[in-house]
């Protein structure tokens, strides 16, 4: 989550030194903050923004348009979501002032696909975390019915349980705590990864993980997998990681970068006439079969213009 940061970043010398490659193609655009992206099995893509309370849904081999989804009672916007298995959703929702970076009346909402249309799906909310100001990403617990939500302003995370419709803090650790004022945001992204909880810190540019037991605790400390260079806004963002447990971290303004499990950092992507501001990323397959990221962008102007990008690894 940027949330209309425009921050001067760090000079970062590896990607000055990668060649421009022809990797990424406009899919879609829309008014409005894109927030984070998901996708769904038969490969069409959801993206979430802080502008409405209505998922976008977009078929990647059709029309390079998204359509809107139901909206979400209570809220003007939607940060985190996750598939909790196939086509079915979790999200969270609240009512966003994005020039404070923060929020009010959080709530965690299913979505699911399985029984409707692909336009109509079935939403449910499952809990309201009224006390948290900024619950950002989601991921779960494979095997688990345990979504674990990132709160950017305490440094927390949340085990929300979606079946028994209750929650409480499982992670409160100065890792994932933000740094400098308010509104500054702190563990952002969030994905379990081989029983470890990785995340991002906006605040600090650190890249880590938590070794966690199946409901959602830390069973030991915390890793630094990588650390980016930079200013109190350091850019990083959301992420996903592939099977082999690589990362793939979106970061402003324009660059994408690949960490494998050894910290390793390669820039996939990067500069304004390659990748608009991205502020997440999820692994897919392109129109011919090839692997790609599907990345949630935005154009930072006046307005605002969400969109969706794709890359070609």
């Amino acid at each position: 989550m940027k949330l209309f940061i425009y921050a001067t970043l760090l000079s970062l010398a590896s990607a000055a030194a990668v060649e421009k490659r022809e990797t990424v193609q406009q899919l879609a655009n829309f008014p409005g903050f894109a927030e984070n992206i998901a996708l769904r099995h038969n490969g069409h893509i959801l993206v979430t923004t802080l502008s409405t309370s209505s998922i976008h849904y977009l078929n990647a081999a059709g029309s390079n348009t998204t359509t809107l989804l139901q909206p979400i009672p209570g809220a003007n916007g939607i940060s985190g979501i996750v598939e909790l298995e196939k086509d079915f959703f979790a999200v969270a929702a609240g009512i966003w002032n994005t020039t404070e970076r923060r929020e009010t009346n959080a709530s965690v909402w299913t979505v699911d696909f399985r029984h409707t249309s692909p336009t109509h799906p079935t939403f449910k909310k499952v809990v309201d975390i009224p006390e948290t100001t900024v619950l950002n990403g989601l991921t779960s617990i494979p095997g688990t019915s345990i979504v674990l939500g990132s709160d950017s302003a305490v440094g927390a995370i949340y085990a929300i349980d979606a079946k028994d419709r209750t929650y409480s803090i499982a992670i409160e650790d100065g890792a994932l705590a933000p740094t400098g004022p308010t509104p500054n945001l702190g563990v952002n992204g969030i994905k379990v990864h081989d029983s470890k909880l990785y995340f991002s810190n906006s605040v600090t540019g650190v890249f880590g993980r938590f070794p966690i037991s199946r409901s959602g605790e830390a069973i030991g400390p915390v890793e630094t997998v990588t650390q980016f260079s930079g200013s109190v806004d350091s850019g990083i963002d959301d992420f996903a990681i592939d099977e082999e447990g690589n990362a793939y971290i979106s970061f402003h303004p324009n660059t994408i970068f690949k960490v494998d499990s050894q910290g390793q950092q390669e820039v996939i992507v990067s500069g304004a006439q390659q990748i608009r501001d991205p502020t997440s990323v999820v692994l897919g397959w392109g129109r011919k079969g090839d692997k790609v990221l599907y990345a949630s962008v935005n154009t930072l102007a006046d307005p605002i213009i969400g969109g969706v990008d794709v890359v070609y690894l």
